[in-house]
């Protein structure tokens, strides 16, 4: 087995996954995933932005269950996969994959990737849903930044499957393997 098919399958078979920034991206990105069998920690500035915006997840997808938008049970899965952290760090201690989804401003992301990766294990994934600054400029506070990457979900991100996937000249193709993995899973 290749270091990159290890990675892909540790990461498919695991699928601890943490979402940090719970807006309108944040959000859609974390019920995609969990919907997706994965599960997911939702972070955000405090624990009660977290939990409110994890309310409205759960409120929304009882309003796409009944348009038609969300399979029944789709609640459900969430209330069984999702969950809002009460920090940064609690939210990535034991995750395998981290989508950072906070405002496309860099200190903010900056700071935030700096939290990220003193918090995660050495060897999980981080991913930014940046679709407007440098993945290289972004990886700069990322301890082992062969490990990060872009992952850029579509908006709305339940609704639009495309996810593009931006490696910087750093970031390991074994990291991409596994995300890409990931994200068809």
């Amino acid at each position: 087995m290749t270091e990159s098919t290890a990675t892909a399958a540790a990461i498919n078979a695991a699928r601890k996954i943490a979402v940090v920034g719970s807006g309108y991206m944040g959000g859609g990105i974390a019920q995609v995933l969990a919907l997706g069998g994965a599960r997911v920690a939702l972070a955000d500035v405090s624990a009660e932005v977290a939990q409110k915006n994890y309310e409205r997840l759960l409120a929304e997808s009882d309003e796409f269950v009944a348009a038609g938008l969300f399979p029944e049970g789709a609640t459900a899965i969430l209330k069984e996969n999702l969950w809002a952290a009460k920090d940064i760090e609690e939210a990535v201690a034991d995750a395998d994959f981290i989508e950072e989804a906070v405002p496309e401003v860099i200190e903010i992301k900056h700071q935030t990737l700096a939290r990220i990766s003193a918090a995660a294990r050495p060897d999980a994934i981080i991913g930014s849903n940046t679709s407007t600054i440098s993945i290289a400029d972004l990886s700069e506070p990322v301890t082992n930044p062969e490990r990060f990457l872009g992952v850029h979900f579509s908006n709305p991100s339940p609704f639009i499957p495309g996810v593009e996937i931006i490696p910087h000249a750093g970031t390991s193709a074994a990291t991409v393997v596994a995300v890409r993995a990931l994200v068809h899973a």
